[in-house]
């Protein structure tokens, strides 16, 4: 078959992709936590959380700034976001097939390799998601496709490549601070190269170095300068104790359902000739996605599923692949192992979330639901702000800090602290999955004058029916952790109405002019806990 029906054929799969990732597209809560910082830049308040706070509790710079722009043009962001990282998810595909090809050396054997990467539900579901996780990683694509040439041409670089190769690593440091490690593995290569060349080594890192700082210092020297930390704000709320072992498990996990040990099971079982050729963009591919599991271990992985990893997702995916073919005398153990790693990509996309649960790990997709006492966090935000007149001075505590902040216009006050100045935040371990290390005391909530706190969102047959709350239910118990005998018996309960009988249950901790009127004219009930 020729070049050209293999194209075809790629780029039918990647519009099949593009599309499944379409009708699955879904707008995780976290990425209106990034939108919330894009629209008061936007507005000209400048990239926080809140207007009288420089916290930096985002980790996207990149994507946070481009979304300012159709913010700042009137428009929902959802949108855009989901159409942007559809057209990187594209390009990101096409890219890894041109890797895979230029790697195999031939279009069919490259196209088998890169199978796998097309079939990932991660890949494919999280570009949806509407954070810079499909911008990320075509960033990183881009730039080991540059990479790779380099080594393929088997020529000394030219200050051109070199000064396009950093300036691309710049952008993907903008992205996602996990980008450090791209750019430690590029400069590292290119060292090998240069220096197994015996040509001129450290002007032509110079010039890499020069290009990567010229994306990155002005905005660390602005960081610096408007946050006090080069860090983001999360990395101080991210870990617990047992961080490095959920972690550990998070990767173990990621390496058993993606099949990415099958290929190398099929060369342990098969007569293949033995040996090691020097691939220095295999070495250096290999060694970063090694490097991204260990520092996603140590980090204790992520909630999100396997999110974290999707800049060398592919890598792990085809690198198995890319040896087993270069081992292979024909095509067929390279086919059959692709397509067994195609079935397991199947059987985790549609069964987590769906037949199965990992306990750490929160689906990405989940199952549709038709309960109609189901009210998603956005219309959550918008009622709640059309209730209460989307006044800005109302102080919210709340745990789920994305849509019902950003559509409710609220002062927010993040319960496990990602938006919270680092320094004041007190608060006590959840043991929770990473991103929700911690949770504020009551202590905490108390002294952030939190007018509203949180609960849950309630769906109410009967709204004559007697209601009660008891000091014991555990999501009373979490945000009064720490609270005095005295402070708990004061609580005091409301039940806000958001429509079609959902009520959002917070706690009225200190009082608001509004919050008064809307109890006054609705008429609202205010209930005590119940202490046992």
């Amino acid at each position: 078959m020729k070049d050209r029906y293999w194209i075809i054929l790629v780029w039918t799969l990647i519009l099949a992709g593009v599309g499944l990732a379409w009708t699955h597209h879904h707008t995780e809560d976290d990425a209106f936590i990034t939108f919330r910082y894009s629209k008061h830049l936007a507005e000209g308040i400048g990239p926080v959380w809140n207007a009288d706070q420089r916290v930096e509790g985002y980790t996207n710079f990149l994507w946070m700034a481009i979304m300012a722009m159709p913010i700042a043009l009137g428009m929902d962001p959802v949108l855009p976001a989901t159409i942007l990282s559809l057209i990187f998810l594209a390009c990101n595909l096409w890219l890894l097939f041109r890797i895979s090809a230029r790697q195999t050396e031939q279009s069919n054997l490259g196209f088998w390799a890169w199978l796998p990467v097309a079939a990932s539900h991660t890949l494919l579901i999280s570009a949806t998601s509407g954070l810079e996780t499909a911008m990320n990683g075509f960033l990183w694509t881009l730039v080991l496709w540059q990479l790779q040439g380099m080594f393929r041409r088997n020529r000394i670089p030219t200050t051109g490549s070199l000064w396009i190769l950093g300036i691309c690593c710049g952008l993907a440091q903008l992205s996602r601070p996990e980008a450090a490690l791209l750019a430690a593995a590029c400069l590292g290569a290119l060292f090998l190269w240069l220096y197994i060349a015996r040509h001129a080594i450290y002007p032509k890192l110079l010039h890499f170095c020069a290009a990567f700082s010229v994306i990155t210092a002005p905005w660390l020297i602005w960081k610096m300068a408007y946050y006090g930390s080069l860090v983001p704000n999360t990395f101080f709320a991210k870990t617990h104790d047992a961080s490095q072992w959920i972690g550990f498990q998070f990767v173990l996990t990621l390496v058993i359902v993606t099949g990415c040990w099958l290929p190398w099971l099929v060369l342990a079982l098969t007569r293949v000739p033995k040996g090691w050729v020097f691939d220095l963009f295999l070495i250096c591919s290999g060694g970063l996605t090694l490097a991204f599991l260990a520092y996603a271990a140590l980090a204790g992985g992520d909630y999100m599923e396997f999110r974290l990893l999707v800049p060398v997702l592919p890598f792990l995916l085809m690198a198995p692949l890319w040896r087993l073919a270069s081992k292979s005398l024909t095509s067929k153990r390279v086919i059959f192992t692709a397509l067994l790693m195609v079935g397991l990509a199947v059987i985790w996309g549609q069964g987590h979330g769906r037949f199965f649960k990992i306990w750490y790990l929160n689906s990405m997709v989940h199952p549709v639901n038709s309960d109609s006492k189901f009210m998603s966090f956005e219309s959550q935000g918008k009622a709640l702000g059309s209730l209460l007149g989307y006044d800005p001075t109302i102080r919210l505590a709340i745990g789920a800090c994305g849509a019902i902040p950003y559509y409710s216009k609220f002062y927010g006050i993040d319960l496990y602290g990602l938006n919270e100045p680092s320094s004041d935040f007190t608060g006590y371990g959840t043991g929770y999955s990473p991103g929700h290390a911690r949770l504020a005391d009551f202590s905490y909530i108390q002294k952030r004058m939190a007018n509203l706190i949180s609960i849950r969102c309630d769906h109410l047959m009967d709204s004559n029916a007697p209601r009660s709350f008891s000091a014991n239910d555990p999501m009373i118990a979490e945000v009064t952790h720490g609270a005095s005998d005295s402070d708990i018996a004061n609580l005091q309960i409301v039940d806000l109405p958001l429509g079609n009988g959902f009520v959002e249950v917070c706690i009225y901790l200190h009082s608001h002019a509004t919050v008064d009127s809307v109890i006054k004219s609705n008429s609202l009930k205010i209930h005590h806990l119940d202490v046992e």
